[in-house]
């Protein structure tokens, strides 16, 4: 099984550097083969130069960009389409990736080899503001919470088709973040349109492939994967307002799914004890945010 993983950045080298940082420092596995790129989609030349000019130890790919999130991730899917790889993953350049990250992806794909999407609920994460769940802890100046235990119901969810919840939430979020794809799935293109939101209208679009049977889509309680990290200035969330583009988030959203019958409690879920547990993320992170 062959990975390729995009580490997909459009400022903030140290952030990157750090999560190059990650990627060396995986647990080794048997089966699942990991190749590692760097995907720039920036306006700023400056940065591609900075980048380049850093002599990182993966290959360098600059790519069109329209400064929108969109665009970035449909530049990682096209270089993984023409690619000899299995799977793509990938993440933006200020995540940081567990030690367990790649021993995590084998047991899943080694369990579900016809899997053509997976996609992770919970959230390990730090912010500038309190936490009200989870395992809290102070990670410098920021509040962190990390999950420690996977064989829980995610939010007190109940299984099966019905309307999603999403609907009619004033500013709904992505249910859950896409950590592989398949190339079956990999052909289904991002909104190159949206500032904030085109993961969640991109989790809907997958999900109705789903349900038309042309793919597998899983989600996982695994949190022993990514850990985000919103402290990060200039990053485009922080750039724009989710609510001055709701209305046609919506509007889109409501063409691609059907609304009563579609949820994500309807795909299948994967339940495998985490590698690492609360209180050793907590030590891990302490050591390399």
């Amino acid at each position: 099984m062959k990975l390729l993983l995009a580490l997909l950045t459009n400022h903030d080298l140290p952030k990157l550097n750090r999560l190059i940082r990650c990627v060396e420092n995986f647990w080794p596995t048997k089966e699942l083969e990991i190749n590692t790129i760097i995907v720039v989609n920036t306006l700023n030349p400056e940065y591609e130069k900075e980048v380049l000019e850093a002599h990182l130890p993966y290959p360098v790919y600059i790519t069109k960009s329209n400064g929108l999130p969109g665009k970035g991730k449909n530049a990682c899917a096209e270089i993984f389409l023409e690619s000899d790889c299995d799977y793509l993953c990938q993440f933006d350049g200020d995540d940081l990736l567990y030690p367990s990250y790649a021993q995590s992806m084998e047991n899943h794909l080694k369990r579900f080899p016809s899997m053509d999407v997976l996609g992770v609920i919970p959230t390990d994460a730090a912010k500038s503001t309190p936490w009200t769940a989870g395992h809290e802890f102070m990670l410098g100046d920021l509040y962190a919470t990390v999950w420690g235990i996977s064989l829980v119901r995610p939010n007190n969810r109940l299984a099966g088709p019905r309307r999603g919840y999403w609907v009619d939430e004033y500013l709904p979020m992505s249910d859950n973040y896409i950590m592989l794809q398949s190339k079956k799935s990999a052909i289904y293109k991002q909104d190159e349109e949206e500032p904030v939101g085109e993961d969640a209208l991109y989790c809907l679009e997958l999900l109705r492939r789903h349900q038309e049977g042309e793919l597998q889509y899983f989600l996982t309680m695994s949190s022993d994967l990514y850990f985000v990290d919103r402290s990060t200035d200039n990053s485009i969330q922080k750039q724009y307002r989710q609510a001055d583009t709701i209305d046609r988030w919506k509007k889109k959203a409501l063409s691609t799914v059907n609304p009563d019958r579609s949820s994500f409690d309807e795909l299948p879920f994967i339940y495998i004890d985490l590698l690492m547990n609360h209180e050793e993320k907590e030590a891990w992170l302490k050591n390399n945010f």
